[in-house]
């Protein structure tokens, strides 16, 4: 941008001169996707920059109005697609920082409430001036831009909750948990993403030959992440070959209280794919003593989903541990199913 004026802008020079500024849009690089933090001027501004932007800011700010100079442009000559960003977090919703949403129409729009507020308000001259007005409509009706934004409360632990409320979540560690209508921001018995490794989860190795579980972390582990996890990161994983038997293998968790809990659940991401169609078997199971285990889910068929399952019944108000087990063949002495990858292990 070109702003008024030099000696304003730098503190020295010329005061008729036009200064030089950047309005700066930071890439993050995730396993998840992009995270921008602001978005700059976006193509729709540089289409109709008097309508988007204003006289005002065009005269005072004097943008570059080259659309290669966009960050969705500039993303684009790097190899990424708009829907590769995720997530833009705004600074503010001046015009020079919040223009390019509008070129990422699949990311989540992170933006402070009191900021939101003001945008929606716009109550004085300058706020009128710097959330503009899109063929007449007010940001009360369009929002900022012309899409619409919700605004993501964060709660405090301790807080009351809803779970799938969409608009208030729990903070980091914590989760919503708890007896219907009285859920609150508790932190969940059990959270594995296998960042680094497996974590507090143990794995039994039937036959002690090391063909079992074990933590796929890249980049030393170049498997994919099939499953539907969001990290996208490290995940759990048993994987058979032929002529070997893998009959049991089990991965574990440490055993968790849940003496004060009204509901426990479990949530898990997973990928099995089973290959031979033999009589294979993989399950979820519960224990309240570490030596006899109950199914609570059990799958003969290749499957890829996230799991929500409701232990309640069976390990609310005790102390329980949970394992997943792949059972090769449950008939022969063995087959060729394949591999069972697990992300993202919640209990609550």
């Amino acid at each position: 941008m070109r702003p008024l004026t030099e000696r304003l802008v730098h503190g020295a020079g010329s005061l008729f001169r036009r200064g030089r500024l950047v309005a700066h849009v930071v890439v993050i690089e995730t396993d998840a996707g992009l995270v921008l933090v602001d978005s700059g001027i976006g193509l729709a501004d540089i289409a109709e920059p008097a309508k988007r932007l204003g006289r005002g800011f065009l005269s005072a700010a004097g943008p570059l109005l080259d659309p290669e100079r966009t960050a969705l442009r500039q993303l684009e000559a790097l190899g990424y697609r708009p829907s590769d960003v995720r997530h833009i977090v705004l600074t503010h919703l001046d015009l020079d920082h919040a223009g390019g949403i509008g070129d990422f129409p699949t990311a989540t729009i992170h933006v402070l409430a009191t900021e939101h507020a003001a945008a929606m308000a716009r109550v004085t001259r300058g706020e009128r001036e710097r959330y503009r007005v899109i063929d007449g409509d007010g940001a009360a009706e369009v929002g900022q831009y012309g899409l619409e934004v919700t605004v993501d409360e964060e709660l405090a632990a301790g807080d009351a909750c809803s779970p799938g409320d969409p608009l208030h979540h729990c903070p980091p560690g914590s989760h919503c948990s708890g007896a219907a209508g009285k859920e609150k921001c508790a932190k969940p018995l059990l959270i594995e993403e296998f960042t680094t490794g497996l974590g507090a989860l143990t794995v039994v190795d039937v036959g002690n030959d090391m063909e079992t579980w074990y933590a796929c972390v890249p980049p030393g582990c170049s498997e994919i992440n099939y499953t539907p996890s969001k990290s996208q990161g490290g995940f759990a994983m048993v994987f058979d070959e032929p002529d070997v038997p893998l009959d049991g293998e089990a991965l574990v968790t440490p055993e968790l209280d849940a003496t004060a809990l009204a509901s426990v659940r479990l949530e898990f991401d997973h990928d099995y794919y089973d290959y031979a169609r033999c009589a294979e078997k993989i399950a979820v199971q519960y224990s309240l003593d570490g030596t006899a285990w109950t199914d609570v889910m059990s799958w003969t068929h290749s499957v890829s989903a996230h799991e929500k399952l409701d232990l309640s019944a069976q390990v609310a108000g005790k102390k329980f541990r949970i394992r997943f087990v792949y059972d090769d063949d449950t008939v022969q002495t063995d087959c060729y199913a394949w591999d069972w990858r697990i992300d993202d292990v919640l209990i609550y």
